[in-house]
């Protein structure tokens, strides 16, 4: 292949890159808000989340960039741009998204608040909502042992995985199972208590060998998308975020604890 011939080909690939995502505008989440969200919640002295889950044998597709990109390879690019187009039109935002930043290839940490998974997915609403209010009760009785002086909790990741009803279609392609963990912290002065506490996900964004799904009619294969990581033309990346403060005031640990606030402070994404 002729430098000229390799130039020409790239120019129509930028063409066509163009042409096939005219009509959709790309709105990136970056790292910055969960790292503010963690400063934020120290600063009101709520732990911030834990460690990042250890890597699993085998998880994700190896070195990024050590192989050199076949025409193949490109041409398995402008499929998965596609694709993304097509989850858009379906109204699969978030799964949308996620791709086009996958094969952007930056690589760096992608902001998703908790309070827009919790918005659309009543099972993990649900979960988060009985891990805080599990872990603030048994905290309680040592803030009530201890008047004035703040007593903190911080959950281990759990998995919210495949369980039937789980997810819709939307996050099930933008990020499959993930973890999650609650930190907060419960206050007892003059006769009165209180609860604050922040919820954080966990997701590498990544493919494992052999494995595939269905998006309608389109087979999707980790394999493929695992080879436009090795080649550079895309680049695994981890999901990240933490929630506002949820603030509850006169807490009582026999009371049921209101249902997490999914609004936040409206950064989940359109």
């Amino acid at each position: 292949m002729t430098l000229i011939t390799y130039y020409h080909g790239r120019c129509l690939l930028s063409l066509l890159y163009l042409t096939l995502f005219s009509i959709s505008i790309l709105i990136q989440s970056t790292a910055a808000t969960p790292v503010l969200n963690s400063l934020k919640a120290r600063q009101d002295g709520i732990p911030p989340a834990p460690a990042d889950p250890p890597l699993q044998p085998g998880d994700g597709s190896g070195p990024w960039k050590s192989e050199d990109p076949s025409w193949g390879d490109y041409l398995l690019e402008i499929k998965y741009r596609g694709i993304a187009s097509g989850a858009d039109i379906k109204g699969l935002h978030n799964a949308a998204d996620n791709m086009r930043y996958y094969l952007d290839g930056s690589g760096k940490d992608l902001n998703t608040p908790p309070e827009s998974i919790m918005k659309d997915l009543a099972n993990f609403k649900a979960a988060v909502h009985a891990t805080a209010q599990n872990s603030a009760k048994s905290t309680y009785t040592k803030a009530a042992a201890s008047p004035g002086a703040p007593e903190t909790f911080s959950t281990p990741w759990d998995v919210y995985g495949y369980a039937d009803g789980n997810f819709n279609d939307d996050w099930f392609y933008a990020m499959g199972a993930f973890s999650y963990s609650v930190s907060g912290k419960v206050t007892v002065s003059g006769g009165k208590s209180s609860l604050e506490y922040v919820v954080h996900i966990f997701d590498r964004y990544n493919w494992d060998s052999g494995k595939s799904t269905n998006l309608g009619p389109i087979n999707i294969k980790d394999d493929e998308l695992a080879r436009l990581h090795k080649v550079g033309l895309a680049r695994e990346f981890v999901i990240r975020g933490s929630s506002a403060v949820q603030k509850v005031d006169d807490y009582d640990p026999n009371v049921t604890l209101p249902e997490p606030d999914t609004d936040g402070d409206g950064r989940g994404r359109d």
